[in-house]
């Protein structure tokens, strides 16, 4: 595709010559107070019409930083909210976080932090909410960019630590030298008119003149273009003269009282599907829609979410058009004509969820974390030679490690989120049954897992903590547990840190693989319990190789009874 071709990579291709020197100059400063241990709660807020290359500059020229990008999805409410600061701020080696610990320390590959958030307007003044509970209650120092198409996020952040920065259209001659460029280089032979007539029709958009030349493309084929009359070519396209933003996009595809036009649809969404796509999935339910219209809308989503990622995977770019269709054309068709005569009420479908974007975004990241630890435990634990030597002569004692190709396979997932919940529905029942009031504190929870042995929920108990165990659903810093192992050989201290044990993962995978809201059915008995549980088989794992090398023993091994385990 020519837009993946011909998009800026280096500072030097950037347009805006005088912008990226006061954003360089932005960037300076903070790597500057970020040595001399001052404060960088500094905002850049980088604002300017569609297509006019704000993201792309950004992501170029903050190559330097350790971004951690914030969807724009995930601080639309409260809730949201307060689990991206919680991420933000969680203690362990595997996500972003603990900035309270490494507060702007360079990273291992010595780059500062900073925080990205762009396509502001999807979560709208929900941002500044975000902002506050970064810079004033959890104070993480740490400066945090911005991204917006819309003029009036300038008012929200009026303040001395919030540098704005305009992004203007690109001039006549950086269009025209574009345009001269991809004519040449891909043989379209376009004369000085009729380049004249696709730059006036791009109207100072980037992505738009680039989707015009690959239409013409498409269009010759290797054909003379002297006699394409660009005019009626356009115009049979229905390309919209005046400018669209983000917003009328959506209303437009959208809006069930509005006739579905093939051709405008797909237009208006080829230059930024991706972020349509979003707003799509964000609204739909909104529209008076039937269940069937949900399901056909969402099937078609969730699709093209793989044809994106096929895209980028095997740079297969010809399958960008698809993309668009299926991510954007297709959802808005049944939002308008399909299913129009059907007038159920789309409000029983409220309490569900549905599985597309934040579906891929949340999948990925279970799959990531799970390469990750058992990447990292091979390489910490199981690869010793310790270990294996103690497997070879215990081979009943081995862990195993499910290295099958279940976790990513969804259809697999959903069966295994369902045995989840089935195990965590019955060790929660046991809890709510023998718990003393409604404030527990967490000795009483331990007490209650002592109790469990020779219950009836205790096989559900062992079963669960295995799974989750060997499938590495959890997140923790395994260095640390190292290095404070023999601090850990009391279990006193093994619960004081059972917190080290992030279930995050773990209660994302069954948030995205369940249909009803399970966010909030790992209770916190049973997450403290299986959190004391894989500790404790971390320091079992570890104690093999002290066993069998130094012959310290901290821990049981892995044979030890669990009534035996709980009253060590």
């Amino acid at each position: 595709m020519l837009l993946e071709k011909y998009k800026p990579t280096t500072q030097k291709t950037l347009f805006h010559k005088d912008i990226v020197n006061h954003i360089l100059k932005w960037i300076k400063q903070i790597k500057q107070d970020i040595e001399d241990n001052q404060d960088v709660k500094k905002i850049l807020l980088l604002y300017g019409p569609i297509g006019c290359g704000k993201s792309l500059t950004a992501d170029i020229l903050f190559k330097s930083f350790q971004i951690y990008n914030i969807n724009s999805d995930h601080i639309r409410t409260s809730e949201k909210i307060n689990d991206v600061i919680n991420n933000i701020v969680s203690v362990n080696s595997f996500t972003f976080a603990n900035f309270d610990k490494w507060n702007n320390i360079s990273n291992k590959k010595n780059k500062p932090n900073i925080i990205f958030v762009d396509n502001v307007e999807l979560c709208d003044k929900s941002i500044q909410s975000f902002v506050d509970l970064v810079y004033i209650k959890h104070h993480i120092n740490i400066p945090i960019v911005i991204i917006s198409n819309n003029i009036k996020f300038k008012d929200i952040f009026n303040n001395d630590n919030c540098t704005f920065i305009e992004f203007q259209n690109p001039s006549l001659l950086e269009m025209t030298k574009l345009a001269m460029e991809i004519n040449d280089n891909e043989k379209l032979e376009l004369s000085k008119k009729n380049l004249k007539i696709v730059i006036d029709r791009a109207e100072s958009d980037i992505r738009q003149l680039i989707f015009l030349l690959e239409q013409i493309r498409f269009k010759v084929r290797g054909e003379k273009t002297e006699d394409l009359d660009l005019d009626q070519f356009f115009n049979s396209m229905q390309i919209k003269m005046t400018d669209i933003d983000l917003s009328n996009k959506l209303k437009h595809l959208l809006n069930m009282n509005e006739k579905f036009d093939l051709d405008y649809s797909f237009n208006i969404s080829f230059t930024e599907p991706q972020t349509i796509s979003f707003g799509i999935y964000q609204n739909y339910l909104n529209n008076a829609t039937t269940l069937e219209q949900s399901i056909d809308i969402i099937d078609d989503i969730s699709y093209s979410t793989l044809i994106n990622h096929t895209i980028f995977e095997q740079q297969l770019w010809d399958l960008y058009e698809n993309y668009t269709m299926h991510s954007c054309v297709l959802p808005s068709y049944y939002i308008k004509i399909k299913h129009k005569t059907n007038t159920s009420d789309q409000k029983d479908l409220q309490p569900y969820k549905d599985i597309s974007y934040n579906f891929l975004n949340s999948y990925e990241e279970v799959k990531r974390v799970h390469l990750d630890n058992i990447s990292n435990f091979n390489k910490k634990i199981y690869n010793k030679d310790a270990y294996k030597n103690y497997i070879s002569k215990n081979p009943q004692n081995e862990l195993l490690l499910y290295k099958s190709d279940t976790l990513f396979q969804p259809h697999l997932c959903f069966d295994l989120a369902k045995i989840f919940i089935s195990l965590i529905e019955n060790i929660n029942k046991y809890f709510d049954k023998n718990k003393k009031g409604k404030n527990t504190t967490k000795k009483e929870k331990f007490d209650l897992c002592d109790s469990i042995i020779g219950k009836k929920e205790e096989s559900d108990f062992k079963y669960l903590t295995h799974t989750i165990y060997s499938y590495k659903l959890f997140e923790t810093d395994i260095d640390w547990i190292i290095l404070h192992k023999k601090l850990l050989k009391d279990l006193d201290n093994v619960k004081l840190n059972v917190n080290k044990i992030d279930l995050r993962v773990f209660k994302r995978l069954l948030n995205i693989f369940t249909m009803n809201d399970n966010q909030k059915i790992l209770k916190s008995h049973t997450e403290n319990a299986l959190q004391y549980k894989i500790l404790q088989r971390i320091l079992n794992d570890l104690n093999i190789i002290s066993e069998h090398s130094t012959k310290e023993n901290y821990i049981d091994t892995l044979t030890i009874e669990l009534d035996d385990l709980w009253n060590l």
